[in-house]
């Protein structure tokens, strides 16, 4: 005889910046512990409202949340709730107006607001605010001194290829960065990224897209080693 899950619905608020429902959200609940522990759901602008019940196994959840107005330039509000219990009827509301705002600057004034100079340059920086599972608030005026500068020389057997160095960071306790990555270049080329030192490491790869036809078009060429990045000058080839 099959037994029912014991299951309770779970309601997800998504509030704007203006008080008012959000317009724009991309939702990921994940089952940490209890019935749900293996289960994740994702919710969008798209295919929900912004108030949205669904049944969920009784147990714990990770629940993190996106939010914007949908406008070209529209700021990024991101909401955290590292431990939501469902063991009844619950709601939870994601409020845009709890977030801060994070302002970072480098030491190039002509660097634009994603930090890259051209199509070869750029800064790709990674911070670990201690304490927090999201650095609300942050603010930082990286300087010279705390970067490195690695100097990529990439290359791929076929003709009409494009690359992109790939840096990701790792922090010491184990955490890490989603690959962040340069300007697209034609290949061989060449490419500058830099990049802080404090309490991280570096790993990089160059992702290959081939020509059409080639065979096996996209290609990534992680480094071997895994070592951090000091201060000053360096050369890597990919």
């Amino acid at each position: 005889m099959d037994r029912e899950i014991e299951s309770y619905d779970l309601t997800i608020k998504h509030i704007g910046r203006d008080g008012q429902p959000a317009p724009g959200f991309v939702t990921l609940l994940a089952g940490m512990t209890g019935l749900g522990h293996d289960k994740t759901y994702d919710l969008n602008h798209y295919q929900y409202s912004p108030t949205h019940t669904l049944p969920v196994p009784a147990g714990s959840y990770f629940l993190t949340s996106l939010m914007y107005d949908q406008s070209v330039q529209s700021p990024v509000d991101v909401v955290n709730r590292p431990y939501v219990n469902v063991d009844r009827d619950t709601t939870v509301t994601l409020d845009s107006r709890i977030t801060k705002p994070i302002r970072i600057t480098v030491p190039d004034p002509t660097a634009t607001s994603i930090w890259t100079k051209g199509p070869a340059e750029s800064y790709q920086l990674a911070h670990l605010v201690k304490g927090r599972t999201l650095p609300t608030g942050f603010e930082k005026d990286v300087t010279k001194d705390e970067l490195a500068t690695i100097t990529a020389e990439l290359g791929s057997p076929v003709a009409g290829s494009t690359g992109v160095l790939e840096a990701t960071a790792r922090f010491y306790n184990g955490w890490s960065t989603f690959g962040q990555t340069a300007a697209t270049v034609a290949l061989p080329g060449k490419t500058t990224m830099h990049v802080n030192t404090a309490g991280v490491r570096w790993h990089l790869a160059m992702q290959e897209q081939r020509p059409a036809g080639s065979g096996a078009e996209r290609h990534v060429h992680p480094r071997p080693e895994r070592r951090g990045v000091d201060q000053g000058q360096r050369r890597v080839d990919l």
